[in-house]
């Protein structure tokens, strides 16, 4: 087969189509074989005859001119014809094929010997190849709505794949959109924090900007990824709490606790240190000078449960929603919806006293 013909040959295609007309092969020869067997008058041929000259030729015949069918089909689709148009083609193709097959199968047993020329002029008059015109225009469309069935599921397949990997694409973007808006964010008020260190006590603001450094050094570390195991965003936490103790001494103290057996799993890069960050902003207040701040993390079933909470000023709810929420809190909550569609949980609320911050995902170990 040349390299042109080629670009117009299917063979998971072709191999569809023998499976299709084979399968009606088989039923029909199970209906002849039924009804030669019961005496069923005009069903009195010989078995070589059903099964040879009917059957077997016939399927030759069909297979090797479904081939032409599924070229012309793919020619017509990837030269964009309108649909009319495509109907008329199909139409005229059609009634030329039933012609040129019953010819071409006469000619054949002719020229093997099995009929003789005059038996071959009797066959091929008109009026017999329009005996079995309707049968060919049945098995051409089915066979032609087969080929352009298959061509539009694997287009539609290919645009479903393609669509997937956009998607995917513009998630990963946003994500990423999302943490590089993050760390200014919590660069900026960690300077903040240091410049004000500087005129109470130059060793601990050197102090700060070396723990600072330390967090920098981890964030590069983890450079783009988007979960981390749950261990290494901990340490993130842990060394940021080192800078906040600095700046607020004993005004502030911080209560960790992890279930064991979650330390490996994975958790999206940077959720927790937004949370304290937002803790200690917006908890002090002229009646709240000192603040406690507990993070615990814990299992639920299939479900990893954060609650970050603290006993600063209380949430400020107008018409159901958080007046006090932040940037570093609503960039959470996109990076969750990104990276756990439809299966985290998130909410602020006042709780006896403490301001809770709680997050349920998935559970997920990492590297699967």
């Amino acid at each position: 087969m040349s390299i042109h013909l080629k670009k117009w040959y299917d063979p998971v295609l072709n191999k569809l189509l023998m499976a299709f007309y084979s399968t009606f092969i088989l039923i029909s020869f199970f209906k002849k074989s039924i009804l030669k067997i019961n005496g069923v008058e005009g069903y009195d041929e010989s078995w070589y005859n059903i099964i040879v000259d009917n059957l077997l030729w016939d399927w030759i015949m069909v297979i090797l001119f479904m081939t032409l069918i599924s070229m012309l089909t793919k020619y017509l689709l990837e030269k964009e014809i309108g649909w009319k148009k495509l109907l008329g083609i199909h139409f005229l193709f059609s009634i030329v094929l039933s012609f040129f097959i019953f010819y071409i199968s006469n000619g054949i047993l002719w020229i093997i010997g099995k009929m003789t020329f005059e038996e071959y002029l009797q066959g091929t008059k008109i009026y017999k190849i329009l005996a079995v015109m309707d049968y060919n225009f049945l098995i051409y469309f089915s066979m032609t709505c087969l080929i352009y069935a298959y061509y539009y599921f694997f287009d539609y397949k290919q645009k479903i794949n393609t669509i997937a990997k956009y998607e995917k694409i513009v998630s990963e973007t946003e994500l990423n959109l999302l943490k590089a808006q993050l760390q200014p964010h919590f660069i900026f008020n960690t300077l903040n924090a240091i410049y004000i260190l500087i005129d109470k006590s130059s060793e601990l603001a050197k102090k700060s900007v070396l723990n600072l450094s330390e967090l920098l050094r981890e964030s590069i570390k983890i450079g783009k990824r988007n979960l981390v195991p749950l261990h290494m965003e901990i340490d993130m936490v842990e060394k940021y709490v080192e800078l906040l103790k600095i700046r607020y001494n004993d005004d502030i103290s911080f209560k960790l606790n992890v279930e064991e057996g979650l330390h490996s799993c994975s958790v999206p890069n940077l959720i927790i240190q937004p949370l304290l960050e937002n803790a200690v902003k917006h908890g002090f207040g002229v009646d709240y000078l000192k603040l406690d701040i507990n993070i615990n993390i814990e299992g639920s079933g299939s479900n990893m449960v954060v609650v970050v909470k603290n006993n600063g000023v209380p949430l400020d709810f107008v018409d159901g929603k958080n007046e006090g929420t932040r940037l570093g809190i609503q960039n959470i909550i996109e990076r969750l919806r990104h990276l756990y569609p439809n299966s985290y949980s998130f909410s602020m609320f006042n709780d006896n006293g403490w301001v809770v911050v709680r997050i349920q995902l998935p559970i997920e170990q990492e590297g699967k």
